[in-house]
C-alpha cells in the first residue's frame, strides 16, 4: 500500500503505472476534462496501444454535457482506446439520472490499482488554480486486493453491455510477496439496499477508543452519523474533522457549518484547510485501521452514487496517513 497525501503525487505514479503497462489499463472516473492532465495521459495510452496494451475508459454521462465534446467516445475509439459513458443524460426526466458513477479507479494489469478522490481535471494536480490550493489523496494498492479493483471496473462496464465476455483473463492473480497487513477495497450500489460506505465509516467511528481523524470536502450528515460522531467524543476518543476553508459550494459549505456548534460543544475538534480545498476522502483510527476512497460525508455519497474505498487494517498506508 502507498498514500498520496496530494493529487500531484498519485498522478506521477498513476503516470508511471500506466508506462509500464504489459497487458491492459482500466479506467473509470467521475469527471474527465481538457487539460494538462488528462492531455499528458492520453499522450501515454496512445503509446501503450500502439504497443498491444488494451486500454478501456469508463466516464460518468455528466461530462458528455458538462465538460468533454459530444463526440467524446467516438473520437477515443478512433484513438483504439474502448470508451463507453455510465448513464448517458438525455433530455427527459429520470429519477435514475440521480445515481451516478462517483468512483475513482485505476488498475494496471490487475497488479496494480489507484483510487481516491482525484479525477482528470487540472484542479486536481494544482496546475489550474480553482478554489485556493487543491488537497486531495489517494491510495495505490499492490499485489492481491487489485483484483477486487479489475473486478469492480468489469461490473460498472458489463452493467451497460448485452453481450457476455469471458472476463478471466483479466484476473490473474499478482501475488505480492511484500504485501503488508490487510487490505479490503469494497464498492457501494445504490441499487443493493445495503450502505456499506456509510456503515464501514460507522464502524470506524464505533470501535475506536484512542482518536479518529477524518478528512471530508463535504459534512452534510443525518442524526445516525452526528450522533456516532458525539457519543465517540463523549466517551474520550479524539476526534478531529478536517473541511475546506474555501467551498467549491457555498450551500455545502453552509451546511456544513450548521453541525459545527453542536459538534464543538460536545468535544469535536473541527478544522478548516487554510490554503484552499480540501477534497480528501481519508479517515484514521487509533493508528491502525484507516480508509481511503470516493466517499464524501454527504447524502449523494451515501444513498445515491456509485462509490468505492479501501478499508484498511496495520498496513503501511496507516502510517503514512497519520
Amino acid at each position: 500500500t502507498k498514500y498520496y497525501p496530494v493529487g500531484e503525487d498519485i498522478f506521477a505514479d498513476i503516470l508511471k503505472a500506466i508506462k509500464g503497462a504489459k497487458e491492459f489499463i482500466f479506467i473509470e472516473i467521475f469527471i474527465i476534462d481538457y487539460g494538462y492532465m488528462w492531455g499528458t495521459i492520453l499522450e501515454e495510452l496512445v503509446k501503450k496501444i500502439e504497443e498491444g496494451v488494451e486500454v478501456r475508459l469508463l466516464i460518468d454521462g455528466t461530462n458528455v454535457l458538462t465538460r468533454v465534446k459530444g463526440d467524446f467516445v467516438e473520437e477515443m475509439e478512433s484513438m483504439g482506446i474502448n470508451c463507453k459513458v455510465f448513464s448517458p443524460l438525455y433530455p427527459i426526466i429520470s429519477t435514475h439520472y440521480n445515481n451516478r458513477d462517483h468512483r475513482k479507479i485505476f488498475v494496471i494489469d490487475n497488479e496494480y490499482a489507484f483510487t481516491g478522490g482525484i479525477n482528470i481535471s487540472d484542479e486536481y494536480i494544482n496546475v489550474f488554480e480553482r478554489f485556493g490550493h487543491w488537497k486531495d489523496c489517494g491510495l495505490r494498492i499492490g499485489g492481491e486486493a487489485c483484483e477486487a479493483f479489475t473486478i469492480m471496473f468489469l461490473q460498472m462496464w458489463n452493467a451497460s453491455s448485452d453481450d457476455l465476455e469471458d472476463f478471466s483473463k483479466y484476473l490473474e492473480r499478482k501475488i505480492d510477496p511484500f504485501g503488508d497487513g490487510l487490505v479490503l477495497p469494497f464498492s457501494d450500489s445504490p441499487m443493493d439496499g445495503e450502505d456499506y460506505g456509510k456503515n464501514s465509516l460507522l464502524q470506524l467511528l464505533n470501535r475506536s477508543s484512542d482518536y479518529v481523524y477524518i478528512m471530508t470536502p463535504y459534512l452534510v450528515i443525518e442524526d445516525e452519523l452526528v450522533n456516532a460522531i458525539i457519543n465517540a467524543a463523549k466517551r474520550g476518543v479524539d476526534v478531529r474533522i478536517c473541511l475546506p476553508h474555501i467551498p467549491d459550494k457555498k450551500v455545502a459549505f453552509a451546511l456544513a457549518k450548521s453541525h459545527y456548534k453542536t459538534l464543538i460543544s460536545n468535544g469535536v475538534k473541527i478544522f478548516e484547510y487554510t490554503p484552499g480545498f480540501c477534497h480528501s476522502k481519508v479517515w484514521l483510527s487509533d493508528g491502525k485501521y484507516g480508509f481511503v476512497g470516493t466517499i464524501n460525508l454527504d447524502y449523494r455519497a451515501f444513498y445515491l452514487n456509485f462509490e468505492c474505498g479501501v478499508w484498511m487494517k496495520d498496513c503501511h498506508a496507516i502510517y503514512e496517513i497519520k
